[in-house]
């Protein structure tokens, strides 16, 4: 999509996430989620799926599926709180 906002470049790497997940089917793009300041990105690695702060990169939490999270992820929320819907079932303890 087209934003007006000006980016400067180069761009800098603020942080980066690795896990010791062995390489396996992505799950889809990542999720962002939340307000400025609250963001959460939220992606798969063969069958876990993990939370991250945006701004900072710490995991939050980190839910494993059983099987390999091959289909996008849906995130839902209402009432205050959220949660992840993969092809699998439900998983994370939920946002606020």
């Amino acid at each position: 999509g087209y934003s007006p906002a000006h980016v400067t470049t180069p761009l800098n790497l603020m942080w980066r996430y690795s896990t010791d997940d062995s390489p396996g089917p992505e799950g889809g793009s990542p999720i962002v989620t939340g307000p400025a300041g609250l963001r959460r990105i939220m992606f798969a690695i063969g069958a876990t799926v993990y939370c991250v702060d945006a701004h900072t990169g710490s995991l939050i939490w980190h839910a494993d599926m059983k099987s390999d999270v091959r289909a996008p992820m849906l995130a839902l929320s209402g009432g205050g709180r959220g949660s992840v819907r993969t092809s699998p079932g439900l998983v994370g303890p939920g946002w606020r």
